[in-house]
């Protein structure tokens, strides 16, 4: 499991066991990759501990884009003992596990833990991140959704909804963030969406 081609499957929910940095024939065993699916977005918990060895390890996290880790998520550098990651705001998809020597000669055995914890709220239909693919709010209705979420070095970054009113006459929008890490706008369009 050299490579993200070659990862073992960790399961949602699950637990992987393994070794890194042994030696044999002139090689060594530099990398471990393993990868969990996620069926829904939330955040992904790993919890990684070194077992036995002689050194420090490092864990990381990367989406299908093995360049880049997620969400600019550096490495978890562990001596020993349990070391603990959590990664919010992913959608659904498969994501990758990199583990690593500390060193030069450095080998061990370790145990690899992940939790999906998913959000209060499912998420939307997807695409909505633009007027012409906008979910129908009815009249009097209420929508949920997600917006910020992760996958792929892409970010989901615009949801649009629409209502159709009947009749003339004011309309009250009441928006309520559940949870997340940061703050959010709302703002209404009519046909004309380059104009609020």
């Amino acid at each position: 499991n050299n490579t993200p081609a070659q990862a073992k499957t960790l399961a949602v929910n699950g637990t992987n066991t393994g070794h890194f940095g042994y030696y044999y024939n002139n090689l060594r065993d530099s990398f471990d990759w393993h990868k969990v699916t996620l069926p829904v977005s939330g955040a992904l918990q790993l919890q990684y501990t070194q077992n036995s060895g002689n050194s420090c390890s490092y864990f990381q996290l990367f989406d299908t884009v093995i360049s880049s880790p997620v969400a600019l998520n550096g490495e978890i550098f562990n001596c020993g003992g349990t070391s603990t990651q959590t990664t919010d705001g992913l959608n659904a998809g498969t994501y990758y596990i990199r583990i690593r020597p500390g060193g030069t000669g450095n080998f061990g055995t370790y145990t690899l833990k992940d939790t999906l914890i998913r959000p209060a709220i499912a998420a939307d239909t997807e695409p909505n991140n633009s007027p012409v693919q906008a979910l129908t709010l009815a009249v009097n209705g209420i929508n949920t959704g997600q917006f910020g979420y992760y996958y792929n070095n892409l970010r989901d970054s615009l949801e649009w909804h629409k209502i159709t009113l009947p009749v003339s006459g004011g309309l009250q929008l009441q928006y309520t963030q559940n949870s997340g890490n940061g703050c959010s706008y709302f703002q209404l369009f009519d046909t004309v969406v380059s104009t609020p």
